[in-house]
């Protein structure tokens, strides 16, 4: 897995278990993942840690809470700005410059 991978990796494990539960903080586990059993190491529990840093860092995420054990994470996703919804009259200024 490349950088890229691995992000959209850890963000989308984040995205679903939000998708899921109720508002606030969602726990979620760390695991190492292989591409098979005894395989190559695809992405380490520690890079998992380092990106769910980073996401906060880049305010993707909020509240990062890490158990004593690394093994889990407390984590809440930050209120995504809402694309403004066009009123009426702007809707037919756009369309009229068309």
């Amino acid at each position: 897995m490349n950088a890229k991978e691995k992000i959209a990796y850890v963000k989308n494990a984040i995205d679903e278990k939000v998708q899921i539960s109720p508002k606030g903080s969602v726990y979620l586990r760390l695991y190492t993942l292989t591409e098979y059993e005894e395989g190559p190491i695809l992405l380490s529990r520690g890079e998992q840690q380092s990106i769910i840093k980073k996401l906060e860092e880049d305010g993707y995420i909020k509240n990062v809470i890490f158990d004593d054990d690394g093994c889990s994470v407390w984590v809440e996703l930050n209120e995504q700005p809402k694309e403004q919804k066009k009123n009426f009259s702007q809707s037919l200024l756009s369309s009229q410059k068309l």
